[in-house]
């Protein structure tokens, strides 16, 4: 083979590889993540944390005051002061709470309880990550 014919089939292949990548790349954009704060408790100095031995049930929403709330069946809306380090993200179109760790704990629209009690400014002190108890409606 001459090296003529040899230059001509490498061009012809990188242009082939760079032609796949660049349709990759317009058919399938990274989604976006933005994140925001939702009210949370300080971080316990001894690393001990305090409970109040209750529960509140609900669904999570979006709430323009305090990030994500927990809604009841009757449409009122409870702030809830989360764990330290706890945020909300908005990932690919959903809205979810997530922990210290950055993993999910719940997503908007899941109905949830909730551990822990009324404390400061008539809010919801939790005491840790909501657990499922069915989807809303």
């Amino acid at each position: 083979m001459s090296a003529r014919w040899t230059r001509r089939i490498t061009l012809a292949g990188l242009v082939a590889a760079m032609a796949a990548l660049g349709s990759a790349c317009i058919t399938s954009p990274e989604p976006s993540i933005a994140y925001f704060g939702v009210p949370t408790q300080p971080a316990p100095a001894d690393g001990f944390v305090a409970c109040m031995d209750a529960l509140a049930e609900g669904t999570l929403v979006l709430d323009g005051r305090w990030g994500v709330a927990l809604a009841a069946d009757d449409g009122s809306r409870l702030q809830v002061i989360w764990p330290a380090g706890y945020l909300a993200r908005e990932f690919d179109g959903i809205i979810e709470l997530v922990d210290a760790t950055g993993q999910p704990v719940a997503r908007v629209g899941d109905r949830v309880a909730v551990t822990g009690g009324i404390g400061v400014g008539d809010a919801w002190w939790s005491c840790g990550p909501p657990e499922p108890v069915g989807r809303a409606g």
